[in-house]
């Protein structure tokens, strides 16, 4: 779909381009990430874990990665 690209050695590829002038081509493009790029950055994130993961999603190829955020119990002791 993107043609040859090269994705670097963390899993990870940007390529700078819009049909549209006023954006700025350092901010906006298309991403790639391997799943491996993407659980390692979700396993980063405190209180979070990764509770479902559907390959080829998106008209077959994006994958929907779901994470939620783990309630944390506080507890205290009132006198």
């Amino acid at each position: 779909m993107m043609g040859s690209l090269e994705i670097d050695e963390d899993g990870f590829y940007f390529k700078a381009h819009s049909e549209q002038t006023d954006l700025d081509f350092n901010e906006y493009g298309s991403t790639i990430t391997t799943p491996r790029f993407v659980l390692k950055e979700i396993s980063e994130i405190p209180h979070c874990k990764l509770k479902m993961l559907k390959t080829e999603f998106w008209r077959g190829h994006q994958d929907c990665y779901i994470v939620q955020k783990n309630q944390l119990l506080i507890s205290c002791a009132c006198e």
